[in-house]
């Protein structure tokens, strides 16, 4: 089993989806009566993540966009073509507080996938983060067999460099103005962590 020097981190399936669990949450995909959650995450860190995204349209952040989102995340996660969890804390609120997704899951010859997340605003410098991605990475490694994990970031963004350098993504190189981030393209750091004990299924 590959370890990443995480916190505390078990992970099931119920139904066809994992639900992993860390000291302080719980990582789920969303279930189908939690749209108003996954679109009251987004309205409350608009500005937030709004440096880092594409350029949302004032309808991105209504529930009409959303519609069908919850049915999607499960089907794909049931396919293990993408994983989409939201952060749940295991005391206080039972808002989402955050995302983490692994997509572009490409098996047989590749058996690599993207990993991609956001915290909100409120609860960032606490550590959740890091411990969060830990256990995702540790269910890709474990639970689907990756051998490569692939992440990007903006050269900018110093909170993210130092989250992945701490889980061992080493820098592979720059993808010159590869997203179109707020209206201008970006370039984009794209980093990696390999699972050094991979087996041949």
């Amino acid at each position: 089993m590959a370890q990443l020097n995480s916190p505390t981190y078990s992970s099931r399936w119920e139904n066809g989806l994992p639900i992993l669990e860390t000291s302080r949450m719980v990582l789920r995909v969303a279930a189908d009566d939690e749209l108003s959650k996954i679109v009251g995450y987004l309205r409350a860190n608009r500005d937030h993540l709004q440096p880092w995204e594409p350029y949302r349209e004032d309808s991105y952040f209504h529930d009409a966009s959303w519609i069908g989102a919850p049915e999607r995340d499960q089907q794909e996660a049931r396919s293990r073509i993408a994983f989409r969890f939201r952060l749940l804390l295991r005391q206080g609120t039972d808002d989402f507080i955050g995302t983490i997704s692994l997509r572009d899951i490409a098996y047989l010859a590749c058996w690599n996938a993207t990993l991609g997340y956001s915290l909100d605003h409120r609860y960032q410098g606490l550590g959740l983060m890091r411990e969060a991605v830990a256990s995702v990475i540790e269910f890709g490694f474990n639970d689907l067999n990756l051998r490569r994990i692939e992440a990007c970031y903006m050269p900018n963004n110093v909170r993210s460099e130092r989250l992945l350098q701490s889980l061992h993504f080493v820098r592979e190189g720059l993808l010159r103005s590869s997203l179109e981030v707020n209206g201008k393209w970006e370039d984009h750091v794209i980093c990696s962590r390999i699972n050094q004990d991979w087996k041949r299924p």
